[in-house]
């Protein structure tokens, strides 16, 4: 069946074997005749089609709207909304002293000169740490130290400059001998020396050094502003390349001798299962290390799979792994009970930072990504400090507990640098912590200025001793004499008689700031063209949809004509086709003539309207779209601030509401400038909030809007679904007359077959057949 361009044999696919004794093609007498029946069903889906589109076209222009309405609507946007006095008076300050103090003018300006002298700028509270807070870069390292190819390097990062110190291989048995004499030995203090430059200048080495203090390595850096970090190079060894075999034990002929070194290694993990004595299977994993403790050399297969037999069996057991070394080649193969198991290449110079007396990250400053209980240790503690009585105290779970300004703030030793930070910020107590690694301190400053204090408790923690601020300095006030009297704010910035003040610094003894206010006339025009063009772009929006002309010969496409031509054509056919759906639409166009009257329609108390300031309508065929006069314009808002400020945007003492009876929404609409009586025009059509009858703005019962309940409930959804339901009950009726149609072809054919058997035997009696 042929259901709107949705061509099958019936709508339920039945297999017909059509005219067998009749010769006649009854799929197509039948879809020809139901080409004709399926007409009405053809207009609904036109009709339903031509809705969509029209629905479309309500939503562009209520979109339209909405957005005319966030852009020159908005409390929230003082500088955009027109209904704020701030647009009509603007105002340039010129400050005779800029350095000293800054102004710009507003709505409420009732004077155009005025002197300032500033005694005291506003300030916040604070506090700075004293003094440095971090140690210097010092190891603990006590007793031998052994250097060989398995920890003999370290990276070092100085100020962001990144280096390898690669050690000799050897015993030592102090600090100072690993060190060397830092000019031509190799040694360590060398290597750093030459990496990031430097020179002996009277004594002293001008670059990173590194010299024994006591019995411990120390980093000493030119500037206390240089940031010095020390990590682990860590790097793979690589071992199993030389043993021939990968992570799975699986091996390759080798050549030899293979020599091997003391040290080196590989790691052998297992995974084995076992039965628990509740009858369960259990699993356990286990890493062991493989090393050669001495150096060899081997000749053959054979006598390295013995060694590593034998090293393999003392580290994890007898019967865990079995070692082969046939046809020159090792493999290592899983015993009985072993779920898995695999070999890695070992880690190198893992040990080394530890063996220096460090851990890897060390620094001479603290890092953000550092935990509270490693911070709490590299704290710099004064002569005399017990670092178990004078060091950060966490209570037994890891905690402790900072009141600032009266907030209670938890800080927990697993607490990185940058969440404590986080922490107290957002706390709600009003302050701003903050670390400099330039200078190694923190900083904590309330967020606003004026006169007061932070207050500041630890509770026994030693936090605030430890980041060496147990002392804040008050904030203070603004002090200042404006026009000759004395006065004080909290704020650097203020507003007085419309004018704002922004204060920058101290004025000197008899210095005394000139502010002087000129009208800014360009500003304010700029802001009511800019209106104004958007106003002539919507209505002009919303007459061509009006007045576009309806190409009634261009129907909506069915699937069957769509299936004959291009996208292309199809493009250009819908264009058309969308035309003029909206033609003398009485909706749209009360909304116009009601929009137009308001802009004209005189305003309670305001003499003269936007004719008066240089605003007229155009020509008649332009529709009601406005023209600027801008010499009177600007004339206007020169002469007259205040009446253009009244005609666009004078309000009511009667606030807007979806439920004023018609008495008041008159005297409103009598009493407010142009601006409040289109916003209230614009919200009756295009509002989301319901009135006491539950509708809601005009456009929106029309046509609804996405992502609001009207989307599903509006006047041309109903429309939609009626159409849904009717072509439904269509749809329906032509698969019963498709059914019926080949019902009496089927009869047909059946007659027709009776007749010729008839026929045929009627020839056999007669003699006549062959």
């Amino acid at each position: 069946m042929y259901i709107y361009g949705t061509s099958s044999s019936s709508l339920y696919n039945n297999i017909r074997l059509s005219g067998l004794a009749s010769g006649l093609d009854t799929d197509a007498i039948v879809q020809n005749l139901m080409r004709v029946e399926r007409l009405p069903l053809d207009r609904l889906y036109q009709q339903k089609q031509l809705a969509e589109w029209r629905r479309d076209d309500y939503r562009s222009i209520t979109n339209m709207l909405i957005g005319f309405r966030n852009e020159f609507f908005d409390i929230l946007k003082p500088a955009k909304d027109m209904r704020s006095p701030s647009i009509y008076q603007k105002y340039t300050a010129i400050s005779s002293h800029p350095q000293v103090v800054t102004a710009t003018g507003g709505a409420g300006v009732t004077s155009y000169t005025h002197s300032i002298k500033v005694t005291q700028l506003a300030s916040a509270a604070k506090g700075t740490s004293t003094e440095m807070v971090t140690n210097p870069l010092i190891g603990d390292a006590t007793g031998t130290i052994t250097i060989d190819d398995y920890n003999n390097s370290f990276m070092l990062s100085y100020n962001g400059m990144n280096k390898v110190i690669t050690l000799k291989n050897g015993t030592y048995s102090s600090i100072a001998d690993l060190l060397g004499n830092g000019v031509d030995d190799g040694m360590m203090r060398q290597q750093v020396r030459e990496a990031f430059g430097g020179a002996e200048v009277g004594g002293v080495f001008t670059g990173l050094d590194v010299v024994v203090n006591g019995s411990a390595l120390e980093f000493i850096t030119p500037n206390s502003s240089d940031v010095v970090t020390i990590s682990s190079n860590i790097v793979s060894d690589n071992f199993l390349s030389v043993l021939g075999v990968n992570g799975k034990g699986e091996g390759k002929e080798l050549t030899f001798p293979i020599e091997i070194k003391s040290g080196q290694r590989f790691s052998v993990t297992i995974v084995e299962t076992f039965d628990t004595e509740d009858g369960e299977t259990s699993t356990n994993k286990i890493t062991k290390e493989i090393r050669w403790t001495e150096d060899k050399t081997y000749e053959d297969t054979e006598a390295l799979a013995a060694d590593i037999q034998n090293m393999i069996d003392l580290q994890l057991g007898e019967g865990k792994i079995e070692v082969s070394g046939a046809d020159g080649k090792l493999t290592f193969t899983a015993s009985e009970g072993i779920e898995s198991f695999s070999l890695q290449n070992s880690q190198k110079n893992t040990e080394l930072v530890g063996y220096l007396g460090f851990s890897s990250g060390d620094s001479n400053k603290l890092s953000m990504s550092d935990t509270m209980s490693r911070i709490s240790g590299k704290f710099r503690m004064n002569p005399g400090w017990d670092p178990s009585v004078d060091g950060m105290q966490f209570d037994a779970d890891g905690k402790l507990k900072l009141t600032i300004n009266n907030v209670n703030i938890e800080i927990s030793e697993t607490d990185t640098l940058a969440m404590v930070i986080d922490k107290i910020n957002s706390s709600g107590a009003g302050v701003t912590l903050s670390y400099s690694s330039f200078t190694d301190t923190f900083t904590l400053t309330s967020k606003s200025t004026g006169a007061g204090t932070i207050t500041l408790d630890d509770n026994g923690s030693n936090f605030f001793k430890n980041i060496r601020i147990e002392t804040v300095e008050d904030g203070t006030d603004a002090v200042f004499e404006l026009d000759g009297l004395v006065a004080t704010r909290r704020s650097n910035s203020f507003t007085i008689d419309g004018i704002t003040y922004n204060l920058l610094g101290v004025s000197a003894e008899k210095e005394i700031a000139t502010i002087s206010l000129e009208q800014d006339v360009e500003a304010t025009f700029n802001s009511i063209k800019e209106f104004v063009d958007k106003y002539n772009e919507i209505l002009d929006t919303i007459n061509k949809k009006t007045s576009e002309k309806y190409e009634k010969e261009y129907k909506p496409l069915t699937s069957e004509q769509k299936e004959a031509m291009t996208e292309d054509e199809i493009k250009k056919w819908e264009e058309k086709a969308k035309t003029g759906l909206l033609r003398h639409d009485s909706t749209l166009e009360t909304l116009v003539s009601t929009l137009r009257r308001a802009l004209y329609d005189p305003i309670d108390g305001v003499s003269g309207g936007l004719y008066s300031i240089g605003i007229t309508t155009g020509s008649y065929y332009e529709k009601g779209k406005l023209v600027i006069d801008e010499n009177k314009l600007r004339e206007a808002i020169k002469k007259s601030p205040d009446k253009v400020m009244s005609i666009f945007a004078k309000d009511s003492l009667i606030g807007y509401s979806v439920d004023l009876d018609s008495n008041d929404r008159r005297t409103r609409y009598n009493e407010s400038g142009i601006i409040n009586r289109l916003d209230d025009i614009l919200k009756d059509y295009v509002r989301t909030t319901r009135d006491a009858n539950g509708r809601k703005g005009i456009l929106l019962e029309k046509a609804g809007i996405a992502g609001d309940l009207s989307d599903t409930a509006n006047t041309i959804y109903k429309e939609i679904a009626g159409y849904d339901e009717e072509i439904s009950r269509l749809t329906q009726l032509l698969i019963q007359r498709e059914n019926t149609y080949y019902a009496k072809f089927v009869a047909m054919e059946r007659a027709l077959s009776q007749m010729s058997s008839q026929s045929n035997w009627l020839m056999m009696q007669l003699g006549m057949g062959s």
